[in-house]
């Protein structure tokens, strides 16, 4: 941690609102870009931003500047959880809604929505956003970490808190699976 972040979490303990809107500020984009690349969407990641730094300054008396560890480092993990808990509660709402669902007549289910293919590059995202969703939610995390993010193994082992190894494994078994399921997408664009 360098001296400026180290001085705004010590005003920041001591409930100073500019220093915690300094250390907003710093780490605001860094904290989007990660929430935005695990939900898929503007709001649901300015949702989980938010929520983000309502957790970590209602706790900052917990986090230890002292320890080594970074302010940055410590929010991006609150942001993981924070965005893990809310895939979970988005699937246990999508199971609600399908159950509820298949108990419609079948005139009222709603279609699919098929983005249009105007481009190559849309088809690929189109293509890898399905891929990723097939992934389990940890897998989904540390894949984005590395690939979207552009973390290192150290740092992601952190941040999820597990081994080095353990999120080795889950890259490669997120990569399998990529692999797997962008081939029974059919062949690309």
């Amino acid at each position: 941690m360098n001296v400026e972040e180290l001085e705004l979490v010590i005003r920041a303990q001591q409930r100073d609102n500019n220093a915690r809107e300094a250390l907003y500020s710093m780490n605001r984009e860094m904290i989007f870009r990660l929430a935005f690349q695990y939900v898929g969407n503007r709001a649901d990641a300015e949702d989980l931003l938010h929520e983000s730094f309502i957790k970590a300054f209602s706790a900052i008396d917990s986090f230890n500047p002292h320890q080594g560890g970074a302010f940055s480092s410590w929010v991006y993990r609150i942001c993981v959880n924070t965005s893990l808990n809310f895939l979970k509660r988005k699937k246990l709402e999508q199971n609600i809604a399908e159950n509820r669902k298949n108990t419609l007549p079948e005139q009222d289910l709603i279609t699919a929505y098929t983005p249009e293919k105007n481009t190559m590059d849309k088809e690929i995202r189109a293509r890898l956003g399905i891929a990723l969703e097939s992934l389990s939610p940890k897998q989904r995390m540390i894949f984005t970490l590395k690939h979207f993010q552009g973390l290192k193994i150290k740092e992601i082992a952190n941040i999820m808190k597990c081994s080095e190894g353990s999120v080795k494994r889950q890259l490669f078994r997120a990569v399998n699976g990529l692999r797997t399921n962008l081939q029974a997408l059919g062949p690309e664009v």
